[in-house]
């Protein structure tokens, strides 16, 4: 195990231990979930809902992004993939912001609010499709580790028509039924379910396409890092399906069908199991 991976585990005893005295829990009572549009006639943002909505920037005409946050939020980071996606293509980018639910050291009890929090989101897409006249064919959902699991849910509860691509940035498996395709990220969830799997707490390779980059152990914001960078192309994020890492390691699937990790993929491109190399810092190449 390598150091950062022992850190990790550390990081996850401790707050377990946290836990279990009952100790430094705390939760926000407006448990409210909030949606932010962001467009690039209002780069800023914008909070909408069903009373608003009609007089924001949303075109209906145009693909819609939703990005979901994990644990906590820390929604700043996610800022540089909202510009990045603007600048590379005129749409919708709606920010999912459930901290109101996540921000709570008790990380078992953010496990069962999930559901709940993927019901917000349901009746918010609804009413986009219903009343904003959306078409679901326009919908990609991006969420990164407890966001990719609300996600998920979502997807399940679309099934005539499915939602076209759900994006699961190193989901959290702690907590999660993984071998339950209705209780943890599943390739039946879209149309096209990609995962980058980047730490030792993802869920179970289920996807259509699961992505490992550095064999999926470095930390667990990585994931988010490099969707975000797969936006720019500054890298070849060419990703070669392979038995394992080690037949990876030794060359031996460079001939081996590929995808793109990131916003490129396809699901066109080589599915299951695929390996790449990065690096750990910015541009990860």
């Amino acid at each position: 195990m390598t150091m950062s991976s022992t850190l990790h585990v550390a990081f996850v005893v401790l707050i377990v231990k946290l836990i279990g005295s009952e100790c430094f829990l705390f939760e926000n009572g407006n448990r409210n979930v909030a949606f932010k549009l962001y467009t690039r006639s209002d780069t800023k943002g914008r909070v909408i809902d069903a009373r608003t909505l009609f007089n924001s920037n949303f075109n209906n005409k145009l693909q819609t992004k939703l990005i979901i946050h994990g644990w906590f939020g820390d929604l700043p980071k996610f800022d540089a993939m909202i510009t990045e996606l603007l600048g590379k293509e005129n749409m919708n980018v709606i920010q999912v912001n459930w901290s109101n639910w996540s921000s709570n050291l008790d990380y078992f009890q953010v496990v069962e609010e999930v559901p709940e929090v993927a019901a917000e989101v349901k009746r918010f897409m609804d009413t986009l499709i219903q009343d904003g006249g959306l078409s679901l064919k326009y919908v990609h959902l991006i969420g990164y580790s407890l966001g990719a699991q609300i996600a998920s849910l979502v997807g399940k509860k679309y099934r005539n028509p499915r939602i076209p691509r759900i994006s699961c940035l190193d989901p959290s498996g702690v907590g999660f039924d993984n071998n339950n395709p209705m209780a943890s990220v599943h390739k039946s969830d879209a149309v096209f379910v990609d995962v980058i799997h980047s730490s030792i707490i993802s869920a179970a390779p289920r996807g259509d396409v699961d992505f490992f980059p550095n064999n999926g152990m470095g930390s667990h914001s990585l994931a988010l890092k490099l969707f975000e960078e797969s936006i720019r192309r500054r890298c070849d994020f060419t990703a070669r399906s392979c038995s394992d890492w080690d037949a990876f390691q030794s060359k031996r699937c460079d001939d081996n069908a590929s995808n793109v990790m990131g916003l490129d993929a396809k699901p066109t491109n080589a599915m299951g199991k695929l390996y790449l190399n990065v690096k750990t810092e910015a541009p990860f190449c």
